[in-house]
């Protein structure tokens, strides 16, 4: 229903009741992506990173959203480099997903845009 921060609401809620599912924490990023809120967006894909252990692949598609969403955070605050690592960790992670190999290489053109000037 796009009504992001009723399901950030929702989430936080369901996460004080058990902090150790990291779907919660990936959909709670995805929306503060949404709304703009980077920051958070960014703590949460960390912490549902940490959560999705240990790396096997029945949790890489997990694993490459959360690195993606944190990198999109990360471009969106102009910060290219951590950006790029994000998506280089989701692209091994899902190296058949087309747009993440497009993301990752527009991220490229960026950030040698970005030294260039």
């Amino acid at each position: 229903a796009e009504n992001y921060q009723a399901a950030i609401n929702v989430f936080s809620q369901a996460i004080s009741l058990n902090d150790s599912l990291p779907h919660l924490f990936s959909n709670r990023a995805a929306c503060y992506l949404v709304t703009g809120d980077h920051e958070r967006c960014i703590a949460d894909c960390s912490r549902a990173l940490e959560l999705f252990f240990p790396v096997v692949p029945s949790n890489h598609m997990q694993r490459a959203k959360a690195f993606a969403r944190r990198g999109t955070a990360y471009a969106n605050l102009a910060q290219l480099d951590l950006a790029l690592q994000d998506y280089g960790a989701a692209v091994k992670l899902a190296p058949d997903d087309s747009k993440l190999k497009s993301d990752f290489e527009k991220l490229k053109v960026a950030m040698m845009n970005d030294t260039v000037r």
